[in-house]
């Protein structure tokens, strides 16, 4: 909207994520950056375990929880 970019994930960033963060510009997160495998590190550390059904995505919903 009115060429900004990524409005759902920065409404859903809001009071999660510094000001400056979240109205940067924004860029495609490739693969290749290996986030995926270290969010998949920091969930298995948080006691996550691969065999539980979307352990990352319940590690960060832990993560927000407890904001």
């Amino acid at each position: 909207a009115d060429g900004e970019r990524k409005i759902a994930l920065r409404r859903a960033a809001a009071g999660r994520v510094p000001e400056s963060v979240r109205t940067a510009d924004k860029k495609a997160v490739q693969y290749g950056t290996y986030v995926s495998r270290e969010l998949d590190r920091l969930a298995r550390r948080a006691g996550f375990k691969r065999r539980m059904d979307d352990h990352v995505g319940r590690y960060l919903d832990e993560l927000l929880s407890d904001g």
